[in-house]
């Protein structure tokens, strides 16, 4: 068994003791559920690094890897939360390669205000409202300009989360969606909205994932899929978190 696939293998495991806790499958009639203590599978974050990868970055082998998984399946490629463009300038070529758009969906002035299920200012702070803010649409298209992103290979949707989603306009599939926005309400209405605009073997990535954690976007995660059984863990790893829509 190679290493890659050991962690894999280990981290599949984790979600499965955490399924023992109510929070990978629906439950039955009658059966409560609830989410584990933070820090109980706390050494999965060691365990799910790689080597020559950083931590939350969403590197050059990760999304070629991912887009070629989408290849095959029809619908755009999007991602949620592109703060400064740093992943969304990679994506878009990689799109245009199969003749499919790019769609950007931010509110292009930051973060809104974090929530009642995100880490307080004493805990270290989950990100404050206004990071990220690069100054507007037209900001973040003449930052795409600069990087010779041509305007017509993607698609801007402004406002926070869900107005980006009400604003959009296109064929509502999406075969791979990058969610990045680390807040669990924000994160929680993506996973809902593109899950249903994904086709099967469409690919839904999220970032500021950490298995031990019950907070943020790992929370929003482990709820979205207790109550699903139509998805196959794909990867886990570098707090990200890899599924693929299988049939129900």
């Amino acid at each position: 068994m190679s290493f890659g696939h050991r962690i894999l293998t280990s981290a599949k495991a984790a979600l499965r003791r955490a399924a023992t806790r109510g929070l990978r499958r629906a439950p039955s009639s009658g059966e409560t559920t609830g989410v584990p203590d933070a820090g109980s599978d706390s050494y999965y974050i060691r365990l799910t690094h790689r080597t020559g990868e950083k931590w939350g970055i969403w590197s050059d082998a990760t999304l070629n890897r991912f887009a070629k998984m989408a290849k095959d399946v029809a619908g755009d490629f999007a991602e949620v939360g592109v703060a400064y463009g740093a992943t969304f300038r990679r994506l878009v070529p990689l799109a245009w390669e199969q003749g499919k758009l790019a769609h950007a969906f931010d509110s292009f002035h930051g973060m809104a205000e974090p929530g009642l299920c995100d880490r307080p200012d004493s805990e270290g702070g989950s990100h404050p409202e206004g990071e990220f803010d690069i100054g507007g649409i037209e900001a973040f298209r003449s930052l795409m300009d600069s990087h010779k992103i041509d305007r017509g290979d993607y698609r801007l949707w402004g406002g926070f989360i869900p107005e980006c989603f009400d604003r959009y306009e296109g064929a509502g599939r999406f075969s791979l969606t990058i969610v990045d926005v680390a807040h669990y309400g924000p994160t929680r209405q993506a996973l809902n909205w593109f899950w249903d605009r994904t086709p099967a073997d469409g690919l839904v990535l999220v970032g500021d994932f950490v298995i031990g954690w019950d907070m943020e976007a790992t929370r929003a995660v482990k709820e979205f899929l207790r109550v699903r059984q139509d998805y196959d863990l794909v990867d886990c790893y570098n707090n990200q978190i890899a599924l693929r829509k299988i049939p129900a």
